[in-house]
């Protein structure tokens, strides 16, 4: 027997130990495995455990993916996403999930992914995992989002052989089978600023009707339609996108639902664009696109857009997660795409004003709407011309009552199909006898004196604002509570914020300007405006307008720094905007040519916010010598000119004649007298680097020679500010 058990033993132990090598082969080859795809588990756990994904799975998927795992399990994160919803599933569906998955692998040629959906509603939708809230915020956030944030990483990128200069996008393109396109584009709505919040909407509207500097029997009446317009968010037509990129709106039963859309500059999406915004309200169709975060896309993609669409553009980047990047489409047609239906509100907007030349006020606006099927022709025809008969009704009601004094603008509308209607009807009243007709030639302004970006800006500043008491006052010799303001601006912000990067000016020279604005000639204005909360100055800006030019000048911006990076330096710059185009009008021009502001190059290159906050706002480079600047505004920093086109003209360049009217302005406000004789001489091929030697002359003498030859070339180029690393891009001077 122990010779039996002997002979079992020692014939066993190299299968034993066989076997054992074995174990041990497969525990390295795991762990290898594991420590080969740590980065792909790090992946999937990160992006889809809040949606139920299970650790025992992981291995399965690796598995799936191994032909090419940099690329599958992206593809694989993305896929789980967009069929989730952003939803938390539980173990069966990731069964049948993972099988579906496997046949949307098979069904891929050379790589190419589509996700198909029925309409946008099935990419809009709101993280609803469990326990959404987290100390380090990364769970309640979309799943989207979310994706895009953990790509955006650097070491990220790198281990899945991503561009770190690219924005971040699905690798899989998504394909929506039925959407309604149209160049629409959707404005933020109450109800969407306030969560839901029906309690804080309703306190605002409550707070804003008994306002003692608006109330009166009328008034109510008046701002609820504006806050009923824009409970939901209203949508405006965007028809003038100079750029080679378009943004558009892909909507599905009603504009709320809806995603953006970027039409590129291939000639068949340009096409696109003029169809819908020339002839049709939109066209229902197929619509192929890619998935890029939102502000990513933008701020890498800027020059592609026009200037003029910087409002829209931004708000796309703030506020939306994503954006579709147009791939292909196909129209539909036939019974469904015939009897589609797509609602929007169609609406017209005016203001109540004191005077011809009062500027735009949110709180004073009054916007009538309808809620049309604008898919459908003789629908949208009908609210159209309900929405007239509603607009005059109003009016009329108004003018006859004796007791009522109310003088309006026209503001704006939906579209210019609108506008042209309701101005055509309004021309008929106006040229009419009677004493309707007088009352509107006396108490109704039609011209529009705002641009759309003016009004949804001032809109968004108090309607959106969570500092809802947040007013502008501009300072005025005359005015004792503004000049007390201006005290406190003086020593609290300005200052403060101003002084380390030499842009600060004397106390006593900007109270010489106030006290000297009445006295201002040929149409040039001054304007000190603060932006104060509850009585604490947030921020102020200083700026100029010069008529000759028919441009701004803004000489600084301060914002406290504890209300820095809260958007308040934007609505400031707005702010000044609209008092800007306000002295153009008064001017007699079509608007504001363009703004002007010198940035310190030092300071900018040290901070990447300020770098930011111009960009965004869509200012371009002048071309010239970093000194340049510098030498013209006295300042021993080295300077730089930047502009933000505000007319087509003067999209891409500003002509030697305004820049000469504007370089001479502001040497004047600078302390260098009688200059508006001095000529550019655009034949005598002199460079800049003669013009700064004349500056230089000038600070000996006092003056420029009127007959001096130094020139700047026939035109001054912008292009958009860029920005590797810490450098700014030159720019070279041009003939064109």
């Amino acid at each position: 027997m122990a010779e039996i058990i002997h002979d079992i033993f020692f014939n066993y132990i190299p299968v034993i130990n066989d076997a054992l090598q074995f174990i041990g082969l497969i525990i390295v080859i795991i762990a290898g495995l594991y420590m080969f795809s740590l980065n792909h588990i790090r992946t999937l756990r990160t992006l889809l455990s809040d949606l139920g994904f299970r650790r025992r799975r992981i291995f399965r998927v690796l598995l799936l993916c191994r032909k090419n795992p940099r690329r599958y399990v992206r593809v694989f994160c993305e896929y789980m996403i967009l069929k989730s919803g952003g939803v938390l599933k539980n173990d069966k569906w990731w069964e049948v999930a993972l099988k579906d998955f496997i046949a949307f692998l098979k069904d891929a040629k050379n790589d190419e992914f589509f996700y198909d959906i029925e309409n946008v509603t099935d990419v809009i939708w709101d993280d609803k995992t469990s326990d959404n809230i987290d100390a380090d915020n990364s769970k309640g956030k979309s799943s989207i989002k979310k994706y895009f944030d953990y790509f955006r990483t650097k070491k990220i990128r790198q281990a899945y052989g991503m561009s770190n200069d690219a924005p971040v996008s699905f690798y899989i393109s998504l394909r929506i089978k039925y959407g309604f396109l149209s160049n629409n584009f959707l404005l933020s709505g109450l109800l969407a600023e306030y969560k839901d919040d029906w309690t804080t909407f309703v306190e605002r509207y409550i707070s804003l009707v008994n306002n003692e500097k608006y109330y009166d029997e009328l008034y109510p009446t008046e701002v609820f339609f504006t806050f009923a317009w824009l409970l939901w968010g209203p949508s405006f037509k965007l028809e003038s996108q100079q750029g080679d990129y378009k943004i558009c709106q892909l909507a599905f039963g009603d504009e709320s639902n809806s995603i953006s859309v970027v039409l590129t500059e291939e000639e068949k999406f340009q096409s696109l664009y003029s169809r819908i915004n020339q002839q049709l309200n939109g066209i229902v169709c197929r619509f192929d696109g890619k998935i890029y975060s939102a502000d990513d896309f933008v701020n890498y993609n800027r020059e592609y857009f026009s200037s003029f669409s910087n409002y829209y553009v931004n708000k796309i980047a703030d506020r939306d997660d994503f954006v579709l990047v147009a791939q292909n489409y196909a129209e539909h047609s036939g019974y469904k795409a015939q009897n589609y239906y797509c609602t929007a509100y169609v609406w017209i907007m005016f203001c109540s004003v004191n005077n011809a030349d009062e500027s735009f006020s949110a709180q004073k606006s009054i916007t009538f709407f309808e809620h049309a099927n604008i898919a459908d022709s003789s629908s949208y025809e009908f609210c159209v011309e309900a929405l007239v008969n509603k607009s005059f009704a109003f009016f009329d009601q108004v003018f006859t009552e004796k007791h009522y004094n109310r003088k309006y603008r026209y503001v704006l509308s939906m579209n210019s199909v609108i506008e042209d209607r309701f101005l055509e009807n309004l021309n008929k009243r106006l040229n009419a006898d009677g004493s309707l007709s007088q009352k509107y030639r006396n108490n109704f302004y039609p011209q529009k004196l705002h641009s759309p970006n003016d009004v949804f800006s001032a809109i968004d500043n108090y309607f959106l604002n969570v500092m809802g008491d947040m007013e502008f006052i501009e300072v005025f010799a005359d005015d004792r509570r503004s000049m007390e303001l201006f005290g406190g601006f003086y020593t609290g912000v300005y200052k403060n914020v101003l002084s380390d990067i030499g842009m600060s000016r004397k106390f006593d020279t900007i109270l010489n300007y106030i006290e000297k604005k009445e006295q201002q000639q040929n149409g040039n204005n001054y304007h000190l405006i603060l932006q104060i909360h509850k009585n604490t100055i947030v921020s102020g800006i200083v700026c100029h307008y010069f008529a000759k030019a028919n441009c701004g000048y803004l000489e600084s911006i301060a914002v406290g720094s504890e209300y820095q990076l809260g958007g308040h330096g934007t609505k400031l710059h707005q702010k000044a905007t609209e008092v800007l185009e306000m002295d153009a009008r008064k001017c007699g021009q079509a608007g504001l040519g363009f703004l002007i502001t010198a940035i310190n190059h030092g300071s900018l290159a040290k901070n990447k916010m300020n770098r930011r906050f111009w960009k965004r706002l869509g200012y371009l480079k002048l071309s010239m010598p970093p000194d340049t600047a510098g030498k013209l505004l006295k300042k021993s920093t080295e300077m730089q000119l930047i502009a933000l086109p505000l007319l087509g003209e003067y999209k891409t360049s500003i002509p030697k004649e305004e820049l000469n009217d504007c370089l001479a302005d502001l040497l004047n406000h600078i302390g260098i007298d009688n200059v508006h004789g001095y000529t550019i001489n655009a034949d005598s091929g002199r460079s800049t680097a003669d013009f700064c030697k004349s500056l230089d002359d000038v600070r000996a003498d006092g003056d420029i020679d009127r007959n001096s030859s130094a020139t700047y070339e026939r035109s001054i180029n912008l292009q958009e500010i860029f920005f590797d690393g810490l450098v700014l891009e030159s720019l070279n001077l041009s003939d064109d």
